[in-house]
Formats: C-alpha cells, structure tokens, sequence
C-alpha cells in the first residue's frame, strides 16, 4: 500500500492514545489524536503512532499528517467513487451528508471496512 500525499507535515501527538496509518485525525487538547464522527478532522496519519512504545523511549511523540492531496484512506463501510467523505468513530473513511464535517472527496471506491479508499483531501473550513 502507498501513502501519498502533497507535502506532508509532522504534528505533535497525544501521546496517551494509540494512532492507526490511514486513519482521519483531529486536533485535540494535548496534541493530534484520531478523529471521532463527532469531531470532523484536520488531516490523515501516513504513519501509525503505539503509544506503549512512546512511553518506553522508542518512539517520538510526532507524527507525519497529510493536510492536503491525494491519500489513502481505510473505510470504515463502502463508499462510493466521488462521495463526501468524513471519518467514522474510529477514524475511519465513510460517506457523509455533512459539508461542515467533510474532509475531501473520494476519487475510489471501497467495497467495504478495512479497505482503503483513494480521497482527494480538501481542508475545511474552520467555524467558531
């Protein structure tokens, strides 16, 4: 599987938390952590984050985050080549019928959850 994406940019992380690859972040209190349907999302994980081994010493507490481009991303249900996406409860692509929450526009299909989906992400609009 190959993660691309337009000039990815490395966030910091909340460290109490694990991250999947692929999957929908958010912005939190302490730092990125992975994105909920609640929250919408800033931005896709190109790599996953083990909060156990942060805690040992062997892993940063950063992680490298795609804002903006073309990635992949794993789908939590089907979803339909050209659909809104917006993250699941885990963080996860599935098709949404919220503007203010979608994240970006899928350029693939994906037959069902733990597929990947291809999403051209297009940043939200941040709202008070």
């Amino acid at each position: 599987m190959s993660f691309q994406a337009v000039t990815p940019v490395t966030l910091a992380v909340d460290t109490s938390a694990d991250i999947a690859q692929g999957r929908m972040v958010d912005a939190g209190a302490s730092g990125i952590v992975q994105a909920t349907a609640a929250s919408g999302s800033v931005g896709v994980s190109l790599e996953a984050f083990d909060s156990t081994a942060f805690a040992a010493g062997d892993e940063q507490g950063v992680l490298p985050v795609a804002i903006h481009g073309i990635v992949e991303v794993e789908a939590g249900a089907a979803v339909a080549q050209g659909a809104p996406i917006v993250a699941d409860a885990q963080g996860r692509a599935v098709a949404g019928s919220s503007p203010a929450l979608a994240q970006g526009i899928a350029l693939s299909a994906a037959g069902a959850a733990g597929q990947f989906v291809t999403v051209l992400l297009q940043p939200r609009a941040l709202t008070a």
